[in-house]
């Protein structure tokens, strides 16, 4: 590993990936088979493997390799958001799988977009490389996606808690997820936009990303009372719970 710079500051993505991974395995532990459960699951995956690419991009020996890193660590962040909607779109329509996949679809765009059409470089800065791109058009639309995909989450769930008819206990654990994915998304623009002015600014998306996962862990954790009915007139189950 020589040449390689590892930041102690750099060290929280490590620790949020482990935190992200262990409320992975904490809510599909249940049934992951269910499609809700198997979305959460990439949803997971998707939060860990950015925060490990992340410490890696930033500790890279070279510029070239840090870009590399850049790109993937790019890829699974812009894939959080959509896996964490088709969740929810999973919870009020389970029969109609195809609409997962069209949910899905715009990220991969921009995706695809980032790694063909996208130049970036490296600058160095006092926790490591930094991202920089010459492209006038992939911050607009890399925070145009983030902010809809926020926005669609957040009608989801509102849909979503409004729909059924819970228990006041059930509601906050909604709530608090609707709260923690506001705050991780919120948290990125914020982080990237002064980060783009600030190169030695000093971020806190490690941290972060630790507090989102252990106040999902909590809300997951409170006991769910359900007698709610969604489009149908019968009762059926919450997942996640």
């Amino acid at each position: 590993m020589s040449g390689w710079y590892f930041i102690p500051w750099n060290f929280q993505y490590l620790i949020s990936a482990c935190a992200a991974i262990l409320l992975t395995i904490y809510v599909v532990r249940g049934d992951y088979r269910h499609v809700t459960y198997r979305c959460f699951l990439f949803f997971g995956l998707s939060l860990a493997l950015s925060q490990i690419f992340l410490f890696l991009y930033r500790s890279a020996p070279t510029a070239d390799l840090s870009v590399v890193f850049r790109r993937v660590d790019e890829s699974f962040i812009l894939l959080i958001m959509p896996f964490m909607l088709m969740a929810l779109l999973s919870l009020l329509d389970k029969k109609k799988k195809v609409r997962l996949l069209v949910a899905l679809a715009p990220a991969l765009i921009v995706v695809a977009f980032m790694f063909v059409g996208v130049p970036l470089y490296m600058v160095w800065s006092d926790i490591g490389w930094v991202t920089r791109t010459t492209s006038l058009y992939y911050p607009v639309l890399a925070y145009s996606t983030f902010t809809a995909y926020l926005i669609a989450v957040i009608i989801a769930g509102t849909i979503f808690i409004r729909e059924v008819d819970i228990f006041r206990t059930t509601q906050k654990k909604y709530k608090l997820i609707l709260l923690s994915i506001t705050i991780l998304i919120a948290s990125i623009l914020a982080t990237n936009s002064i980060m783009q002015v600030f190169p030695n600014f000093t971020p806190f998306g490690g941290i972060t990303v630790t507090i989102v996962c252990a106040i999902m862990a909590y809300a997951i954790h409170l006991k769910s009372r359900i007698k709610f009915v969604v489009g149908e007139s019968k009762e059926i189950p919450i997942p996640i719970s």
